[in-house]
């Protein structure tokens, strides 16, 4: 029973995480969209993408640096923040860089934020929650 219990707690550790060859690691569910979408297409009408899945892609140019629990991706030089479902899995801390091929849900919300002035003012935050991330070394 012990030995069932230690293969099943592996199966699960392990899983979050699998090669898919030298240059590719996938994290979190397996991709299954073929066709990427823009960053920019999707940030130009963010009420018609709001709770729409997408395949998104991107260089990484930041990533939580105590868990690697949230990281930031740039197409072009336009940024996507991105959490992870359920915090089911993390990216690597050094991962700047790498391109970053993202399946998940977008949304937004209107936050208040303060301009230089000190004056709070309405702004739209922008949010793609990945269920699966495969990483690239190029």
């Amino acid at each position: 029973m012990k030995q069932i219990i230690l293969f099943t707690l592996g199966t699960i550790f392990f899983s979050g995480c699998s090669n898919q060859g030298s240059n590719h690691e996938q994290y979190g569910d397996p991709i299954t969209l073929v066709e990427k979408t823009s960053i920019q297409s999707i940030l130009e009408d963010p009420q018609n993408n709001k709770g729409e899945e997408f395949l998104i892609a991107g260089n990484i140019t930041n990533v939580c640096q105590k868990k690697g629990c949230w990281m930031t991706i740039a197409e072009d030089s336009v940024e996507m923040f991105i959490r992870f479902k359920d915090y089911g899995f993390f990216m690597p801390k050094d991962g700047f860089g790498l391109l970053a091929q993202c399946q998940g849900i977008y949304s937004n919300e209107m936050v208040l934020e303060k301009n230089e002035g000190g004056e709070e003012i309405e702004s739209l935050s922008h949010l793609f929650t990945a269920s699966g991330v495969t990483l690239t070394k190029e």
